[in-house]
Parts: C-alpha cells; structure tokens; sequence
C-alpha cells in the first residue's frame, strides 16, 4: 500500500443495502448507513507496509425494522488515497441479523383508588407496540372484572 514517503487518507461509502424481508429500506436508514462505518489509517513509517482498521457502529433501533431472521447486508466501499493521488479500493461486508424484538403494553392510568361509598368507573386506555410490525396490525385482549367494594373494604364480583 505504500512507499516511505507516502501519507494516505481513507474514505468510505455505502455501495449497496440489501434487505431480505423487502425492497425499500425505510426512511432515515440511509443516512443512520452512511456515518457507521468508520476507518482509521496507519502508516507504518517507513516500513511500506500501511494498515487501515475499520470500524461499525449504529444504533441498535435503527434495524429494529429487522424481523426475526431477516438479514440487511450493507457492502461498503473503502478507498484509500496516497499524497500521489493514486488510490485502491476494496468492499467490505456487513450483514446484519434480526431478532424478534417483545411487544409493550401500555396500560394508563395503571392504580386506581376510591372512598367508602362512592361509585367508581373504571376507565383505561391500552396501547401495544412492537418494532417488528413495520407499522402492521398489532392485536390486544383486554379482560376484566366487573365487581364493587363493600362497606369493609371487601372486593364483591358480580353487578352491584
């Protein structure tokens, strides 16, 4: 890669993102691509012999798009330049895997209480989530109980 007086500087670019579970990548995964590979050249001073570490790093949420099994392999091409202009490039291969991410349910308000006496409607609002669903359908069971408190405190199922 190099002679003594050679310096070399090192660039990157994303050259292909390919995602087994579909044909467009989602908004914003292109730029989360283009800034996680990341390069660091060594000249090994007047050894002619030069290394260049490379380095991937992105935030886990960024492929939580990622279903379980599916893969994303992104080939990045890394050239390095010499003070001559003179410059060589060779790809390197990312393959990402994807995991079954566990849904979340949020329920609110989650505590509820109340006076001796008094009526209480019990109202909730349930939400669910989950990264894999790429803004699918997700399904919720909600089940209840019907029921009052009595004049000590005792719980009475049933309508009254």
């Amino acid at each position: 890669m190099s002679t003594s007086n050679d310096h070399h500087t090192v660039s990157t670019s994303v050259a292909s993102a390919t995602w087994s579970g579909g044909a467009t990548l989602p908004s914003g995964l292109a730029a989360a691509l283009a800034g996680a590979l990341s390069t660091t050249a060594s000249d090994g001073t007047g050894s002619g012999s030069d290394s260049v570490a490379v380095a991937f790093s992105a935030a886990d949420s960024a492929f939580d798009f990622l279903a379980a099994s599916q893969t994303l392999t992104i080939t990045y091409e890394v050239t390095v330049t010499d003070n001559n202009g003179v410059s060589s490039t060779q790809p390197v291969t990312v393959t990402i895997t994807g995991t079954n991410d566990a849904p979340v349910a949020t329920i609110t308000p989650t505590t509820y209480s109340a006076t001796e006496q008094v009526s209480l409607n019990l109202k909730n609002s349930m939400s669910v989530s989950d990264v894999d669903s790429l803004g699918g359908v997700e399904t919720a069971d909600a089940v209840g109980d019907r029921g009052h408190a009595d004049g000590d405190g005792r719980h009475q199922r049933g309508g009254g």
